[in-house]
């Protein structure tokens, strides 16, 4: 994998270019890989269990109607008394896809740093962002990209809805001042460089749901393949005047068999040492899969966020 050595900015940089087909005024489709960092707080097992991967991939990667995380606390926000996050949310929503429908969606993309002296100011200035869960990625070719200033979102605040010239500010790629603390919305995947992350999210993983590792395992090997096997993703159902929100696992590809043999073939190229095989024997024909029916729930259909597509019920 070749990897860029140049950021795509500076910091505190007012313009911030980025390699490819201009689609809006922020936003390429990536003509070559290019570097950047997230923050990923793998002390929760299913972000562990994502990373651990070893490929970071947008939803819309994996079905059109799986939920991000962010688009999921979205959701919860709008059950809560307090709904400024679902009301914010909601209004840049609107605003992109009315002033610049080609930027990507904060409801459906990865959100990530353009260099690490953006990573390092967001830790300064963020509540709940640490230094430690800091990592750098490379965003794929052929990923669709757009920037934004994030203080505009400081700005909007946290207790009310934010004004028609802040949402379309920041869906606009516009800086807020002098000063932007620029974040990238990315529609496509991108590879985590670099093992000690995922060393601590595979060690989450594994005190969490040590009876998962074998699907864990062919996840992470299905992912060198391009494979979404093992991805795993809030699934909206439309039950007429609720939308019931469950988890689900895409192992699609277990029956693919041009996938199937693909993987027979990788695994006989790879070094002993680059294949947990002590994990793929866990559980044997049986093996278990993540528990997560406690974070599922139901959202009323009339709360429901705009632009977020649900699957249809199936029938008994």
């Amino acid at each position: 994998m070749t990897r860029s050595s140049t950021p795509p900015c500076r910091e505190n940089e007012q313009v911030l270019e980025l390699p490819g087909e201009r689609l809006s005024p922020n936003t390429v489709r990536l003509a070559s890989p290019v570097p950047a960092v997230v923050h990923l707080r793998v002390t929760d097992p299913l972000v562990a269990w994502l990373a651990y991967r070893g490929v970071l991939e947008s939803v819309t990667q994996a079905a059109p109607e799986f939920l991000s995380l962010w688009s999921l606390s979205a959701a919860r926000s709008a059950l809560s008394d307090d709904t400024w996050f679902f009301t914010r949310e909601a209004r840049i929503e609107g605003a992109r896809a009315a002033g610049n429908p080609h930027a990507i969606s904060r409801l459906r993309g990865l959100f990530a740093f353009p260099d690490e002296q953006a990573a390092v100011r967001a830790v300064r200035a963020w509540s709940g962002f640490e230094a430690h869960f800091l990592q750098e990625i490379e965003i794929r070719e052929g990923s669709v990209v757009s920037w934004h200033d994030s203080r505009w979102i400081d700005a909007m605040g946290t207790t009310s809805a934010p004004t028609g010239h802040a949402t379309a500010s920041y869906s606009a790629g516009e800086p807020f001042d002098d000063q932007p603390l620029w974040e990238l919305l990315i529609d496509g995947k991108a590879d985590l460089i670099g093992t000690a992350l995922r060393e601590k999210a595979y060690s989450v993983v594994r005190a969490q749901w040590p009876n998962a590792l074998s699907p864990l395992e062919i996840a992470r090997l299905g992912a060198q393949l391009d494979s979404s096997i093992g991805y795993i993703a809030a699934f909206p159902v439309d039950e007429g005047d609720t939308v019931s929100i469950r988890f689900l696992m895409d192992f699609r590809d277990a029956e693919n068999r041009a996938f199937l043999d693909a993987l027979q073939k990788h695994l006989a190229t790879l070094p002993p040492e680059h294949i947990n095989r002590a994990d793929l024997a866990v559980g044997g024909d049986f093996f278990g899969v993540p528990d997560l029916r406690s974070r599922s729930l139901t959202v009323p259909r009339e709360r429901w966020p705009g632009g977020l597509r649900v699957a249809e019920a199936q029938q008994d």
